[in-house]
């Protein structure tokens, strides 16, 4: 008769596992616990990547809005007369829309000398002007500059309207890319303040306007861009008169600007390559292909570009 235990079980139905089954059943559990951490891995890394790249175009959506609402502004001004041969001479305001520097800052910003040094590598810099408010109407809005400061008014570049409107307030927006950080300074402040963090690069080109700039007096186009030039190219031009700049033919702005995510070691591509902005004028225009550059940090890049239409040079509508 079987012997049992005090529960009335068998102690031969009680064996134990050997080490092999042990052995097997801790390999099966380590494969499936590494199966599932590399879908975890793999999962995580693409909601990083998405995440980033979603970072990326939302800087680089939010940098061109905060450049290119001012030059949707460039040379804006009150109209007061209706002179055809000189579009400057009809508007209150006549002074500079926009200038620009390639790779180098403007020399003495201070002294509103926006001449150039020799171009490097480093990132353009822009200026803009425009009228801040009506003065022959009601005043419509605050007059701020890019960084929301109080801009005081300026005497009016034309004397013939002097005694009309004594003074106007025109803002000036200088934008600057330093230590990955978009920056403006306006004219209601004395120094660069950050913008939006991120942004590794800024080129600027220019639409412009060769027809009317070769023969200002005889030209009766409408504005046209008809060719892109960078800003090197149109400081090497001289002024038609010592009335007009040749910045006056200026028709539209191409805007590029390089962003990054802020978290390195998002991509884990190796050998993950960005495009850059266009470096040269010839790149701008699509004779050259833009460079590529690796990403040695992991961290995602995308250059984003878009062109601005300087309103103040458009025709009226209909044309006559």
């Amino acid at each position: 008769m079987k012997r049992n235990d005090v529960h009335g079980y068998s102690r031969e139905g009680q064996r134990g596992r050997t080490l092999i089954e042990l052995l097997v059943a801790i390999a099966l559990g380590l494969l499936i616990l590494l199966g599932v951490g590399t879908l975890y891995l793999g999962a995580s890394q693409s909601t990083r990547s998405m995440t980033g790249l979603a970072s990326a175009e939302e800087s680089g959506a939010v940098a061109l809005r905060l450049i290119g609402n001012a030059i949707r502004r460039a040379g804006y001004a009150e109209i007061i007369g209706t002179e055809d041969n000189n579009f400057r001479e009809n508007l209150l305001y006549s002074g500079p829309l926009v200038r620009a520097c390639k790779g180098v800052a403007f020399d003495d910003i201070a002294a509103e000398d926006y001449d150039c040094g020799a171009a490097t590598d480093a990132p353009d810099i822009l200026a803009v002007w425009f009228q801040a408010d009506t003065a022959l109407a009601s005043p419509q809005s605050p007059t701020e500059d890019c960084l929301g400061n109080a801009v005081g008014p300026v005497q009016v570049a034309n004397p013939d309207y002097r005694a009309r409107v004594p003074n106007i307030v025109v803002v000036r927006n200088i934008y600057q890319v330093d230590g990955n950080r978009l920056q403006c300074r306006g004219n209601g402040n004395a120094k660069f303040e950050t913008l939006l963090e991120g942004v590794e690069d800024l080129k600027v080109y220019f639409g412009f306007d060769d027809l009317a700039f070769a023969n200002p007096a005889a030209s009766t186009e409408r504005p046209t861009a008809r060719s892109i030039r960078s800003a090197e190219e149109i400081h090497a031009f001289a002024d038609p008169s010592p009335t007009i700049s040749r910045w006056d033919y200026v028709v539209s702005v191409h805007i590029c600007v390089l962003v990054a995510t802020r978290e390195t070691g998002v991509t884990a591509a190796a050998g993950q390559t960005y495009e850059l902005c266009p470096q040269t004028a010839d790149q701008a225009r699509g004779l050259e292909a833009v460079p590529t550059k690796p990403s040695a940090d992991g961290r995602i890049r995308r250059a984003y570009t878009e062109v601005f239409t300087v309103r103040s040079r458009a025709a009226h509508t209909p044309a006559t």
